[in-house]
């Protein structure tokens, strides 16, 4: 649950990044034709943009989250250290 607060904590900042980005870029990509320079260039940013905060936001969680969920729980055997026996003595 790691991923979806993350997430959480940072849509906020990605979504107002993404709407002053599209504010700023439609007003060229309408204002001029697309086969001009600026209005392509405008364009292909601002869709850039709208599938960047799409994947960002939804797209990279979802692939994220089935690697943070344990799915087995990996214990170690119990091993026990065998004990050594004292060295034999030479009896005189």
């Amino acid at each position: 649950m790691r991923v979806v607060g993350a997430a959480r904590d940072r849509s906020g900042m990605i979504v107002l990044i993404t709407a002053t980005t599209m504010a700023s870029l439609i007003p060229l990509a309408v204002g001029d034709a697309t086969d001009t320079l600026f209005g392509s260039i405008a364009l292909a940013t601002a869709g850039g943009t709208l599938f960047g905060t799409i994947g960002a936001m939804w797209v990279l969680p979802l692939m994220l989250m089935p690697l943070t969920r344990p799915r087995f729980h990996f214990r170690l055997p119990k091993f026990r250290i065998p004990k050594i026996p004292a060295p034999f003595r030479k009896r005189s």
